[in-house]
């Protein structure tokens, strides 16, 4: 495994919502901080893949939980990575697919969150075609 990626490992976030606490890993930008990473990672189902999908968004910030407490969801402009599972999902727009994946996954985790109204602001905030990112390679960016 790369060394940068040792010694950066994904930022390890409590979260507490309702009286319950959950330690999520966030693994988001993880692949964007090495060069030329071995792995890559899905920003959606965290799997570990060879190839991504990668589709420049706008900033958008939802509020998934009105009233409460970390009841937004915000990301900045950057692209949204997808792996062979999850990219032909995003790609036609398939929220309740995407999320039906993302929760199989992490049973759980995103009970709480509409994870298909996320996705479907997702969708609006793509803004050009995605292009396609190699383990090995370059980061975007980079090339």
């Amino acid at each position: 495994m790369d060394d940068y990626v040792l010694r950066n490992p994904p930022k390890r976030i409590l979260e507490t919502l309702d009286g319950h606490t959950t330690l999520k890993l966030d693994y988001r930008g993880t692949q964007c901080i090495a060069d030329r990473p071995e792995r890559l990672l899905c920003d959606f189902c965290c799997h570990p893949v060879d190839r991504l999908w990668c589709y420049p968004t706008r900033a958008v910030a939802i509020e998934v939980r009105p009233g409460k407490p970390r009841g937004a969801f915000q990301c900045d402009e950057a692209p949204w990575n997808a792996c062979v599972y999850c990219n032909p999902m995003f790609r036609d727009g398939d929220a309740r697919a995407l999320a039906a994946r993302v929760r199989t996954l992490a049973p759980g985790q995103y009970a709480h969150i509409p994870l298909e109204k996320v996705y479907a602001v997702l969708f609006e905030a793509r803004y050009s075609d995605p292009f396609e990112w190699n383990a090995g390679e370059l980061r975007p960016g980079k090339r």
